[in-house]
C-alpha cells in the first residue's frame, strides 16, 4: 500500500513550476526577475505553513511572526552590527528555529480555535513591538539592507537575475526537504496526528514533542524566506508581522491545496500573478481575489492540487 499516493503528482507539479520559473527568468528583465524572486519566497512561506496546517492539522495565523523575525534579524545584524548578509541569513534561520521552539512549546498545548487565536495574538504582539520600537525603526522600518554575496564563487546577489535563481533554488530545496519529510515515518505520524490525535495519544506518542518539532521547523523555513525577502527589497517594516500577512499565506495554502506541498507553491504563483495583473486594472483587486478564494473553497475544497488530481483521474478513466 502506498502511504503517500500524491507524491508522484506533487513532484511533477514542482518540476513544472520550476521549469516555468526558469523560462520566466530567461525571458524577463530586472523587474520581472525581482517579481519572480518574490513569488518564490511566498511559495516558501506557503509550503512551510502547509507542513503545519496540511499535514499536522495545525491551522496557524502566526507565520508573519517568523517571516518578520527573519527579515528584521538580517536587517539589524547587517546594518547595525556590520555582519555580512550571508552570515546574518544563517543567524536569522537559527533565530527562527529558536523562536519557533519557544513559541511552539507553549502554543501547541492548546488546540482548535484556541491555537489559531493564540498564534494570531503572538504575531500581533511582535507587530506592535516593531511598530513602536525606535531601535527597530518603528513605523519607518529598517532601510539599507544589503544582499548576501558569494563573489569568490562568481555569484553577485546584487544582480536581480542571480538573486531570482537563488530564490528559486531555495524554494525547490524547501520542497525537496518537505517532500522527504512527508514520505518519512515522521510524515506518517503527522498524518495520523491530523487524522486521529486521540488514537495517537492512546498509542503512547508524545504529541507535544511532535507538534513542537513541526512548529519549529516551519518557523525556521519561514524565517529563511523573511531573511531573503528583506534582502530582495533592501528594507523591512512592521507590516511584515501584521496578521494580514498570515491570513494571505493561509489563503494561498488553501487555494493551492492543503497537504500537497507543491499545491501551495502553485497557489503562491496564482495569487501573486493575479494580484499583480488585477492591480493594474482595478483598485478593488482584493475583492476579486476574495471571490476567487470563495469559489475554490465552495467548488474545489481540495484546492488547485485537488483539481489537477481529479482531472488526471478522469483522464485515466476515459483511457481505461
Amino acid at each position: 500500500m502506498n502511504a503517500d499516493p500524491d507524491r508522484q503528482l506533487r513532484w511533477v507539479l514542482a518540476l513544472v513550476l520550476m521549469a516555468a520559473g526558469l523560462a520566466a527568468w530567461a525571458s524577463t528583465g530586472y523587474f520581472g526577475r525581482s517579481f519572480l524572486a518574490e513569488i518564490a519566497l511566498w511559495a516558501i512561506v506557503a509550503m512551510s505553513l502547509d507542513l503545519l496546517a496540511g499535514f499536522a492539522g495545525l491551522i496557524c495565523l502566526g507565520q508573519a511572526l517568523f517571516f518578520a523575525l527573519g527579515g528584521y534579524a538580517v536587517g539589524i545584524l547587517a546594518t547595525q552590527f556590520g555582519l555580512g548578509a550571508l552570515t546574518a541569513t544563517g543567524l536569522a534561520i537559527l533565530l527562527g528555529l529558536v523562536a519557533g521552539f519557544l513559541v511552539g512549546a507553549v502554543v501547541v498545548r492548546v488546540g482548535g480555535v484556541f491555537f489559531i487565536m493564540v498564534t494570531l495574538a503572538v504575531g500581533e504582539m511582535l507587530h506592535a513591538f516593531l511598530f513602536t520600537s525606535r531601535k527597530m525603526g518603528a513605523s519607518d522600518g529598517l532601510p539599507g539592507i544589503p544582499r548576501a554575496n558569494l563573489k569568490a564563487l562568481g555569484l553577485n546577489f546584487d544582480d536581480a537575475g542571480t538573486f531570482a535563481l537563488v530564490a528559486l533554488a531555495a524554494a525547490f530545496l524547501v520542497f525537496v526537504l518537505l517532500d522527504r519529510l512527508a514520505a518519512s515515518p515522521f510524515g506518517l505520524v503527522l498524518r495520523a496526528l491530523h487524522g486521529n490525535e486521540t488514537r495517537l495519544r492512546a498509542l503512547g506518542a508524545n504529541l507535544w514533542a511532535v507538534k513542537t518539532a513541526v512548529f519549529t521547523l516551519a518557523a525556521g523555513i519561514t524565517a529563511l524566506a523573511g531573511a531573503l525577502f528583506a534582502q530582495l527589497n533592501g528594507f523591512v517594516s512592521p507590516d511584515l508581522a501584521h496578521w494580514t500577512v498570515s491570513g494571505q499565506v493561509l489563503i494561498i495554502v488553501i487555494l493551492g491545496g492543503l497537504g500537497s506541498i507543491a499545491g501551495p507553491a502553485l497557489g503562491a504563483v496564482v495569487v501573486q500573478v493575479a494580484a499583480h495583473l488585477l492591480a493594474k486594472h482595478t483598485g478593488h483587486w482584493m475583492l476579486v481575489l476574495g471571490a476567487l478564494f470563495v469559489a475554490v473553497v465552495m467548488f474545489a475544497p481540495h484546492g488547485l492540487f485537488g483539481l489537477l488530481k481529479a482531472g488526471l483521474a478522469r483522464g485515466r478513466g476515459r483511457h481505461a
